[in-house]
């Protein structure tokens, strides 16, 4: 997601294509469960918490699952100058 101005200005979904054994997909579920789904937009909304004085930049969510199991990450990029806000804060 792209943040503009402290709002979402773009939101996009990428898909990285699922691996294979053989040509075949075993095992692999079609969708989140409802506790993987409540799971990932926890810690997505956490996340949020982590963005601090940008206000321009993007936020990108990365999930699989792994033997039934939920993995997420969440990456910040801020398009802000860093700089101005270090000075402005002493450090």
């Amino acid at each position: 997601m792209q943040i503009r101005n402290n709002m979402i200005g773009k939101f996009g979904v990428k898909h990285i294509p699922i691996e294979s054994r053989e040509g075949k997909f075993n095992n692999v579920p079609h969708r989140l469960s409802e506790a993987q789904l409540a799971s990932f937009r926890k810690m997505a909304i956490e996340a949020l918490t982590y963005k601090h004085h940008w206000t321009h930049g993007e936020i990108l969510f990365d999930f699989t699952l792994r033997n039934h199991i939920l993995c997420t990450s969440v990456q910040f990029e801020s398009n802000y100058n860093m700089v101005n806000l270090t000075q402005k804060t002493g450090k």
